[in-house]
């Protein structure tokens, strides 16, 4: 495949091509909610996206995916595999997160969403972020909301999939989840995404590499830096979710251009 999630994951590999190959995938956890890997003390998460179909999905590598060299579990992220590619992110975010700040040229910081967001803005949403709901409405005179999952939320407007990319492109911010990433809904957006005033990719599923984002037309990065491996994989394999692992092991970091 040709998508973002392969491009980062081939100028990741071209950049840190001294460290790439040597680093092995010591453990991996596919989790209801979320999935951890561990890559020596260092972990990375990425939303469990579990593909669409009539019977239970499983990978047929399962058992067998940790104790490997990081280019042979990130070949999995190339795959249309959603669960393929879950196992694969989480990996490259704990890559990343092994590899530290010099990864990227851009300095970290502590920008959330409202802070981007302005008074009267109109906000398009990719992805249900109900704890955030409250605080963008204090401030957007409007908020559209597009999910894949049914959702019951008078507070909010969902957008038809059919309105989906001009509803984005007309939108003040545009915040848009990691999740995309996983399930192939991302580069499609992408046109619509760089038109938008400011565009935001979240969630703890977000490599926190903000290069290529940026490149693409994303004008901020958030994402989850792991601080303590040993919780996180406990959390995920207990079916936690973005509450627990940002209460217990995780910190927001955002990146902004």
């Amino acid at each position: 495949m040709d998508d973002t999630l392969t491009r980062l994951i081939d100028r990741l590999a071209k950049e840190n091509a001294d460290t790439f190959p040597e680093s092995i995938v010591d453990e991996i956890s596919l989790g209801v909610v979320y999935s951890g890997a561990r890559i020596g003390i260092h972990g990375g998460v990425a939303a469990t996206q579990i593909p669409q179909s009539a019977h239970c999905e499983t990978l047929p590598s399962a058992g067998k995916i940790h104790n490997n060299p990081l280019p042979r579990v990130l070949e999995m992220g190339k795959s249309s595999n959603s669960l393929k590619r879950t196992a694969a992110t989480s990996a490259l975010n704990a890559f990343i997160k092994k590899t530290g700040e010099e990864i990227s040229s851009y300095e970290s910081s502590d920008t959330s969403v409202l802070d981007i967001i302005k008074n009267n803005d109109s906000v398009a949403m990719v992805g249900h972020f109900a704890p955030m709901i409250p605080g963008i409405l204090k401030k957007a005179s409007t908020l559209y909301v597009a999910e894949k999952r049914p959702i019951k939320d008078e507070r909010i407007t969902i957008v038809p999939e059919e309105e989906l990319k001009e509803t984005i492109a007309s939108s003040d911010v545009a915040i848009i989840t990691g999740t995309t990433l996983l399930n192939n809904s991302l580069d499609p957006l992408m046109e619509s995404i760089s038109q938008a005033s400011n565009s935001i990719l979240l969630g703890p599923t977000t490599p926190l590499y903000p290069d290529l984002f940026f490149e693409q037309g994303f004008t901020a990065v958030m994402g989850t830096r792991i601080d303590d491996t040993p919780t996180m994989l406990r959390i995920v394999s207990q079916a936690g979710g973005t509450k627990q692992i940002h209460k217990s092991c995780g910190t927001k970091i955002s990146f902004v251009q």
